[in-house]
């Protein structure tokens, strides 16, 4: 039996204050809620949520006092051996301290179980209901290593399962990560992989998230879909059962159903919480129903009149909707209260301004095709459906877009003060051949992507050489490179497919083992008689030759590797990386570039 979600408690968990001047402890206040997170996310008598970063209390009840009637922060300290954490638990609506006890003890695990149950008694969660509910310590189900958990909190997970191999958790989220923005798919099946021989520590429903996962890295998109659908009949409303539900949706088109099950678990709710408001939000915009957006904000404005954060949410939809006057007059305001989202209004204004002038060019078709990531293995598909112009990142949810000039689109995300703007640049021919996509910050400096325009001709080359049919993919290459010569990893490609007509099996069997070895965070080792590559906490790379001592890779077509053997029969490691501006490769020459190998 699971509680039904308008039955259960939401609640919020912000960061505990670090107060103790123990260097070495000072990252364990900001993994305190996360822990606190997965413990409770054992009782389906709540619904627990993380909103880490936000630090004040105007803040904090801005975020919590629509969806919730508390929320929980509080302190930590360390001393003479013992771990001190107090939580404190807040009503919503005005931040006022309801209740708050201190924990002591020399077991940090512990006491995350001890308030754990706290929490729960003091928001009406009490002894019986708690029952229903398996309630695995927390150390059972993630490590008992403080090293390991260290690691896991500030993502790199393959130092955490180096130290504790049995991590599954870390496994998981890694593979998540990797797969979500298409870092390589020989890292996700592996860490995922990982994570299923590790499964049986960890609770049932997590089990079952390992098991759907690896579905998903393995492309196995019906059967996911079949077990996702099984596990929310289960329990409806779990957030990451939903997410992937979402992200199948996205994936097999089905945008219909997508908008039913957002919709079903928005009313589902007495109190929806943030991730059902947004997900159906975000459904109700790819399927063009601009007016129920509108309606939705204008709700929650009435509700939360001096809720600052609610009104850039409206913007999108006006827009979108052609109410252009609405639209302005709403993000004038949205700017006057956060000056800090500089970029990010610069970019709306100028998608108003666009949509408001004689040089609106309303037809969507000129932005259409996939593009291929310079950087990772992420296919970006734009596309309209039902005259909506959406788009698809590769094992995410389906986006809407919006258009700001005759070549440039963005997508705005407020709840993250977040944007992407995107130039879709022609070449010489005055055909769309590449993107550069801008992502802006309201609190860090601006990150730029590439990406580049993808067709069944580049795909049949590419599937040619993955199959070593080296004789059918040196002609589809050669013809791919003659209708797109600006694809500078084209001419990569090739180059490899010709370097391996020259050379045999023992040869290069022996180019391998000669390079192999540690050079510093850079590792090179043959598996299988091919040549991988991992930097760091990073993604493993195949690696494939193009000469004697320099090499590509199909997952990341920006960065190239280079060997120098030198006199003293050392070898020294370097990489290329390409420069899409002046479109030419750039070798770095950064001491940290120029590594030798470990003795």
């Amino acid at each position: 039996m699971i509680t039904k979600e308008e039955f259960r408690v939401n609640l919020p968990i912000f960061n505990f204050e670090g107060k103790t001047q123990d260097g070495s402890k000072m990252w364990m206040n900001r993994v305190i809620n996360n822990l606190l997170l997965l413990d409770l996310e054992q009782d389906k008598n709540i619904t627990p949520a993380t909103l880490g970063s936000i630090e004040n209390i105007t803040d904090k009840v801005n975020q919590a006092n629509a969806f919730s009637d508390y929320y929980v922060d509080g302190e930590f300290d360390y001393s003479d051996s013992i771990y001190s954490i107090t939580p404190i638990i807040h009503n919503s609506k005005n931040g006022k301290e309801l209740n708050r006890q201190t924990f002591t003890g020399p077991d940090f695990f512990d006491l995350i179980d001890e308030i754990s149950i706290y929490v729960r008694d003091n928001v009406g969660i009490v002894q019986e209901m708690r029952d229903q509910y398996i309630d695995m310590d927390i150390k059972d189900f993630t490590t008992t290593s403080l090293d390991a958990l260290k690691e896991y909190h500030f993502g790199r997970h393959d130092i955490a399962t180096e130290i504790d191999p049995t991590f599954a958790l870390a496994y998981y989220f890694k593979s998540v990560r990797g797969t979500y923005y298409s870092q390589g798919q020989l890292e996700e099946q592996y860490q995922i992989d990982r994570a299923y021989e590790n499964r049986r520590k960890l609770p049932l429903q997590l089990q079952l998230k390992v098991l759907i996962q690896r579905h998903i890295a393995y492309n196995h998109w019906k059967e996911a879909e079949e077990l996702v659908k099984l596990q929310l009949e289960i329990d409806p409303n779990d957030i990451v059962y939903s997410n992937l539900l979402y992200t199948i949706y996205s994936e097999t088109r089905n945008f219909d159903e997508y908008l039913e099950v957002t919709k079903a678990r928005y009313n589902e709710q007495l109190i929806p919480d943030a991730y059902s408001v947004m997900q159906y939000r975000q459904a109700l915009l790819v399927n063009g129903k601009y007016e129920k957006v509108i309606d939705l904000v204008n709700k929650y404005q009435s509700l939360l009149p001096n809720n600052n954060s609610v009104s850039p949410f409206k913007t999108e939809a006006l827009i979108l909707n052609g109410d252009l006057e609405k639209a302005r007059k709403n993000h004038n305001k949205t700017m006057l209260f956060h000056p800090d989202d500089g970029y990010i209004n610069d970019l709306i204004e100028e998608s108003i301004n666009y949509q408001m002038s004689d040089a609106y060019n309303a037809d969507h078709s000129r932005f259409f095709g996939e593009f291929r990531s310079a950087r990772a293995e992420q296919v970006v598909d734009y596309f309209e459906d039902d005259n909506i112009f959406l788009s698809y990142s590769s094992n995410q949810i389906i986006d809407y877009a919006n258009m700001i000039s005759e070549n440039k689109i963005i997508f705005t995300y407020p709840e993250n003060s977040f944007s992407i703007g995107q130039e879709f640049q022609k070449n010489t021919e005055g055909e769309v051949y590449r993107i550069k996509s801008i992502q802006y910050y309201s609190y860090k400096n601006p990150e730029t992507f590439w990406f580049y325009k993808e067709n069944d001709r580049i795909k049949k080359a590419d599937s040619l050489l993955k199959a070593s049919n080296y004789t059918d993919a040196e002609v589809a290459y050669t013809e791919a490179i003659s209708k797109h010569p600006d694809h500078f990893y084209l001419k990569d490609a090739l180059a490899h497919i010709k370097y391996m007509k020259t050379i045999d099996a023992e040869a290069l069997s022996k180019q391998y083992q000669a390079i192999s070895g540690t050079y510093g965070a850079r590792k090179f080792w043959v598996e299988d008689n091919k040549l991988f590559y991992k930097l760091g906490i990073n993604y493993k790379k195949e690696l494939l030759p193009i000469s004697k001592n320099r090499y590509i890779t199909l997952s990341s077509y920006w960065s190239n590797c280079e060997f120098e053997f030198l006199d003293d029969n050392s070898i020294a490691s370097f990489t290329w990386e390409y420069d899409h501006e002046n479109m030419k490769w750039k070798k770095l020459d950064d001491a940290n570039n120029y590594i030798l190998r470990d003795e």
